[in-house]
């Protein structure tokens, strides 16, 4: 006997946003190295991380200015830094995103004392974003850096404080709903197996006759979770259109199997503040009790759930499983 079971897939439902870019306006303190004629001074500047360049690591583009007094003297120079960094973000550790990057960059002072050159250098960093606003973070950082050139062989620290703006948002593509087999063994007895609703379960033993197709059921034939699949615009909890037949589906469901309730649950991933995820969460799990309401569903019913960022399915560090996380289930209940 060979039984065909389709499970869909989890797809994505956008419960919180993947950005193309992040930019850090930064300010700190330098604290020059003994081998150098300045002395420690206030430093400003940006960094540019580009996160749609590389799954793990992403490339950062930053630039500082400083205006340095030297040691010996009453003049100044003023000093400009760029640098190119590879950053890895680890997963969030409570509300806190901690990261760490290396890369090279280059020196120039407009005034030039002995021993204090131009030159190129290399730096490490480690940093931790608090999301505080949606993805709005701040940020401390710590960077090292080390210059070996021609006349010059030195190091600095500085430390930074700052806020990060993401921007540039992508929609990831759904993931496509797959197909598995499940093959029994034969016995030796032939069993007229009846099964009206292709669930997989002998209409002999399903308590739940009219499961849409493709729904996982249980040994019953009930739907025990459903995973909706509902995508939403970044900050926003209004369903898309083609969305609706699926929320339609689910309710012509209700409708034929009144002794079933249904608590619809919302999920995000682990980017921006979990505050917010878990706000955002709750919107869009309403937003589609609304819809199953308007659709002839009692209000009693239905109840709803947001469980922001705390149950992922699988690890946050890469965009797709970001967009794996981000969901709506609906899981049916007994009526009483």
């Amino acid at each position: 006997m060979k039984k065909l079971l389709l499970i869909p897939a989890l797809v994505s439902a956008l419960m919180s946003s993947d950005y193309d870019y992040e930019l850090t306006p930064l300010i700190g303190y330098n604290y020059a190295g003994s081998d150098l004629q300045q002395r420690n001074a206030t430093v400003g500047g940006a960094e540019m991380l580009f996160k749609n360049i590389g799954e793990y690591i992403h490339p950062e583009l930053s630039a500082f200015y400083s205006n340095s007094d030297f040691k010996h003297s009453d003049a100044s120079t003023n000093i400009y830094n760029v640098a190119l960094n590879g950053v890895y973000e680890f997963e969030k550790v409570g509300v806190l995103i901690p990261s760490i990057k290396a890369g090279i960059g280059y020196e120039t002072m407009n005034i030039h004392p002995d021993g204090d050159n131009d030159g190129a250098y290399v730096d490490a960093g480690v940093a931790v974003k608090y999301p505080f606003y949606k993805d709005v973070a701040l940020k401390l950082e710590a960077i090292y850096n080390m210059n070996d050139t021609i006349g010059r062989n030195d190091d600095n620290i500085a430390i930074f404080a700052g806020i990060t703006i993401p921007f540039g948002y992508s929609k990831p593509a759904p993931v496509a709903t797959e197909e598995v087999i499940v093959v029994e063994t034969p016995t030796a007895i032939a069993v007229i197996i009846i099964d009206a609703d292709n669930d997989g379960v002998d209409d002999a033993i399903d308590q739940c006759l009219n499961t849409p197709a493709g729904y996982v059921v249980d040994e019953l034939g009930c739907l025990q979770k459903v995973n909706l699949d509902i995508n939403y615009e970044f900050d926003s909890d209004v369903i898309h259109s083609e969305s609706i037949p699926n929320v339609q589906a689910f309710a012509d469901f209700l409708e034929v199997n009144p002794e079933h309730k249904t608590l619809i649950v919302g999920h995000t991933d682990s980017k921006g503040a979990a505050s917010y995820n878990m706000k955002l969460s709750e919107r869009r799990a309403l937003s589609v009790e609304k819809m199953l309401v308007k659709m002839g569903i009692n209000t009693d019913r239905i109840e709803t759930k947001g469980l922001g960022e705390s149950d992922p399915l699988v690890s946050n560090k890469t965009s797709a499983g970001r967009a794996q996380n981000r969901r709506i289930n609906a899981r049916l209940l007994v009526t009483e």
